[in-house]
């Protein structure tokens, strides 16, 4: 599937103080505590090879991947 195929969903993040919270919880940086949001947000697995986010998304009830 081309990439121009792929289909682009827009989500709202309004909650900046929920991914601080997930990112002192977790010891993310901000940026990697936003993906984890939006996973758990969507209610889906993460892929990523960086073990502390890994941890961070199994430890908030993801399948994690990576």
């Amino acid at each position: 599937m081309g990439l121009r195929k792929v289909p682009l969903i827009i989500i709202s993040m309004k909650d900046d103080l929920g991914i601080l919270q997930l990112a002192r919880e977790h010891r993310l940086s901000d940026y990697d505590a936003t993906y984890l949001a939006l996973a758990v947000a969507q209610n889906t697995a993460l892929v990523t090879l960086d073990r502390k986010l890994n941890t961070a998304a199994c430890g908030a009830g993801l399948k994690a991947f990576g």
